[in-house]
């Protein structure tokens, strides 16, 4: 073989292998962090000129929540650290349960220099599924120490039914 093109296709397959290599790693963080990461990011609007600071922070990507079931209960807990009581909405229309709310700037200026700016301020929306059978209108929220906790009854008691494993 012709010593340049074997080069070529050495280097050729070495870029390849990198690639999927990187591929891999990347795939493996995401993976690792469950899906629980705030995207760092400007926002659209900042990017047509918006000149609102908080279009220029990173955006909400994904909040970290967990849900669980009883007999009786549907539980959603969501950590939304640095969000007030007042600025959070919790809804339910048909079988999803939404949480809607704010994180607002300290800085609302923005005239800090930032080193370091790793926390989104900007609306976010979660959006979870619900069980059928849930009385949303006995729905019991509480917001405390940044998680929010929406209890939700069932309108009879179902046992939680255990979904085999692969």
């Amino acid at each position: 073989m012709d010593p340049l093109k074997e080069l070529r296709f050495r280097l050729g397959r070495g870029v390849v292998r990198a690639y999927e290599d990187l591929a891999e790693g990347w795939r493996d963080l995401l993976g690792k962090s469950g899906g629980t990461r705030t995207q760092f990011d400007i926002s659209d609007d900042a990017r047509e000129g918006n000149p609102d600071p908080e279009a220029r922070s990173p955006r909400w990507d994904l909040l970290p929540a967990e849900t669980w079931e009883t007999a009786q209960l549907f539980i959603v807990r969501m950590e939304i650290a640095g969000v007030s009581k007042e600025d959070i909405d919790v809804s339910i229309r048909g079988r999803r349960l939404r949480i809607r709310g704010a994180r607002h700037s300290a800085d609302p200026g923005n005239v800090r220099a930032y080193r370091l700016a790793e926390q989104a301020f900007e609306r976010f929306e979660r959006s979870i599924a619900l069980p059928p059978g849930i009385d949303d209108a006995a729905a019991e929220i509480s917001c405390k120490d940044g998680v929010i906790t929406v209890i939700l009854p069932k309108k009879e008691a179902i046992p939680p039914r255990r979904r085999p494993t692969n």
